[in-house]
């Protein structure tokens, strides 16, 4: 099956939401930015209109633009006042249309004029170069518009991410991309000035920036992103090959919606973090596991090729890994990215824990040989900023596949954590100062929590990553985990989770309880001096 996501360009309609769209994204820029003095006026204005120095109230939203549209012509200098003119009339056509007052034809004849077709990008151009503001700048930031009213995502229809709107002699593009006014069907008539034609049918690379902006409500630019350059050594196009979402889980369900059909199977490793089967079972894939067994969980390639099948679609790999808190191995990764180039597989990696590593080292599989264009990445704020409730992760990787997944987060999300992502992107720029203090003092909680397993009389299995530590309980009771933990509040006041619910084979871990350290220290110190008396209080239960 062909899973290549691309744009097909149609001849459709309604062509003003897209003009609006770029009044209000302009509107909602800043301005008056080195004016020439023949524009001074026009910027000066523009800036008036922004602030809301137009009084529109008590007006119909289409007639509050015209008169907004007014205010503008009436300072426009001659370079752009006949392309201002034109958008003032076609927002009072389109409000006295929708009104009844005018036939709704005398709206379409203007929006057919071809001479209509370059006014969004000639008005564009004006104001860049003469008011400072260029729309679509990768610096652009649509927070302020998301949260007023968000009136050109109101405008979507149910469809691909980049075919929202619908506009006459106008491929199907998304709604106020300035960009898209630059395409012409050729079977529309001549090519007017400043114009690129394209055929009926065809299709174009898109990366216009308002694509990514109704997706991103903080856009995450080149300099927001140097950080995973320096660290992780990939280079990301921020238009095409990142998506932010409600946080990694979402990431998750989105990935799997994407790009497995029914009955695709999709390897991980178990024990798994519990959101993949529910992703994987909502899409109607089949899991299909590798078991990693203590003490080590180790690795074991052999049954990690057995289970490959020509059904096969996917591998789902967790590194630093929940719950077990292993670190896959540079070994270990090229043995997977092998096998996968071999049998042309996707891979999705979970990396929210890329900076817990206390031992080892974590290594992003997208950067071994061959891995770069069929694997996505995804990581969030939670754990690395303990920002758990904040919802804010994303997923990166190739175009087609990341063009994939936000075809499916659009029907789940559509856009989250907005106030957030601002937070978000500052943590990001941190220095290394941080990582490193951050990574050393998860590193003292674990020390003080293993030490107060171990003197329990539980067998530990030290993690090399994450904050999470499993035990094996057979060295205290023949219980089953499950039971253990139900029993354990009672017992001594502390709470561990039962490691066998996150197996399929739940034999594999029916001896197997994790606890976490991701707490303040007194309460570590308070949780040892409690599991303390565990042995005695077990006994005493006999």
């Amino acid at each position: 099956m062909d899973r290549t996501f691309s744009t097909e360009l149609r001849p459709t309609a309604l062509r003003v939401r897209v003009v609006l769209c770029l009044l209000l994204l302009s509107l909602n820029s800043a301005t008056a930015a080195a004016a020439e003095p023949s524009s001074a006026a026009f910027c000066l204005a523009l800036e008036h209109v922004n602030r809301g120095g137009v009084d529109t109230s008590g007006l119909a939203e289409l007639t509050g633009h015209a008169r907004q549209g007014q205010s503008l012509v009436d300072a426009a200098p001659e370079p752009v006042v006949a392309d201002l003119v034109i958008l003032r009339d076609t927002f009072q056509a389109w409000a006295d249309a929708v009104r009844g007052v005018t036939p709704m034809a005398r709206t379409f004849a203007i929006l057919r004029d071809p001479e209509f077709a370059g006014v969004q990008g000639r008005i564009a151009d004006y104001i860049a170069k003469h008011c400072g503001v260029r729309l679509g700048d990768g610096k652009y930031n649509v927070g302020t518009l998301a949260s007023r009213e968000s009136r050109c995502s109101g405008w979507t229809s149910v469809g691909n991410p980049m075919t929202f709107n619908h506009f006459p002699n106008l491929p199907d593009i998304s709604g106020g991309n300035y960009f898209a006014q630059r395409f012409w069907l050729t079977d529309s008539g001549p090519t007017p000035p400043g114009m690129f034609a394209v055929e009926p049918g065809g299709r174009v690379e898109f990366r216009g920036q308002y694509h990514r902006a109704r997706y991103f409500a903080y856009h995450p630019n080149d300099e927001d992103l140097n950080n995973l350059k320096t660290l992780r050594d990939i280079d990301l196009d921020p238009d095409a090959e990142v998506q932010i979402t409600a946080g990694a889980t979402e990431a998750i369900a989105a990935t799997m919606l994407s790009l497995l059909e029914i009955g695709d199977e999709v390897v991980t490793f178990e024990p798994w973090y519990d959101s993949y089967g529910a992703s994987i079972a909502m899409a109607g894939g089949v899991k299909r596991v590798v078991t990693l067994r203590p003490p080590e969980y180790a690795y074991d390639g052999e049954a990690f090729e057995r289970v490959i099948t020509p059904k096969t679609r996917l591998v789902l790999l967790n590194t630093p890994h929940n719950p077990t808190g292993k670190v896959f191995t540079r070994t270990e990764l090229e043995h997977i990215a092998e096998v996968c180039v071999r049998h042309d597989l996707i891979v999705v990696t979970d990396e929210v824990y890329e900076h817990l590593v206390f031992d080892g080292e974590h290594i992003p599989l997208a950067t071994l040989p061959g891995m770069r264009e069929r694997t996505l990445t995804i990581s969030s704020v939670g754990k690395t900023f303990s920002f758990t409730g904040w919802k804010t992760g994303w997923v990166s990787g190739p175009e087609s596949l990341v063009t994939a997944v936000r075809t499916a987060k659009q029907f789940l999300t559509f856009v989250s954590s907005a106030a957030w992502q601002h937070g978000a992107a500052v943590a990001l720029d941190l220095d290394d100062d941080y990582y490193r203090d951050f990574t050393a003092d998860m590193a003292v909680k674990r020390a003080v929590l293993c030490a107060g397993l171990t003197a329990s009389g539980l067998t530990v299995h030290e993690p090399q990553g994450t904050y999470f530590v499993n035990t094996d309980i057979r060295s205290l009771s023949g219980e089953d985990g499950a039971d253990f933990c139900l029993a354990l509040p009672e017992r001594v006041g502390v709470v561990g989770v039962p490691t066998q619910v996150f197996y399929d084979n739940v034999h594999e871990g029916r001896h197997l309880v994790r606890f976490t350290f991701c707490k303040r220290i007194e309460v570590l110190e308070e949780a040892s001096m409690r599991l303390a008396g565990l042995r005695q209080t077990m006994e005493a239960d006999r």
